[in-house]
């Protein structure tokens, strides 16, 4: 709700520690409420560079590092920019919380796109490395 000096404040009630302010209001694209946002961020496999979900996170993982070259992924109100690393980008409508379809919405869509199979797409997807010349 928006108030005359921008949002208005919202409560959060939790059964331990009662009612009281959440730190950040803003309920952000995706129905995602920044709590829930931010209980999906990493906790273990690296580090952060301050604040977890509000900076950037270092992944000790090397399969991540070899994608990110040890630069990191940033992240601002608990959402992650995967934008320097993106090889193609899709918009798609009725997303959803099922992550399977989801990804199976985009990657028909970015296949109708590229003129080639959902098949090569999510292969291309689940292993860039093996095709990534596939998008140019």
């Amino acid at each position: 709700m928006e108030g005359a000096d921008g949002p208005s404040p919202r409560f959060d009630v939790d059964a331990e520690a009662g009612i009281g302010q959440i730190e950040h209001p803003v309920i952000l694209g995706g129905g995602s409420s920044y709590k829930e946002c931010l209980n999906q961020t990493p906790v273990n496999d690296g580090c952060w560079s301050g604040e977890r979900g509000e900076s950037t996170f270092f992944s000790g993982k090397d399969s991540v590092r070899s994608i990110t070259m040890d630069r990191g992924v940033d992240y601002s109100g608990a959402r992650p920019d995967f934008n320097p690393y993106s090889a193609a980008d899709v918009e798609i409508e009725g997303m959803s919380t099922n992550r399977r379809t989801n990804f199976r919405l985009a990657d028909e869509k970015l296949a109708s796109e590229m003129g080639v199979s959902r098949l090569d797409v999510t292969q291309w997807r689940e292993h860039p490395q093996s095709t990534a010349n596939m998008v140019i």
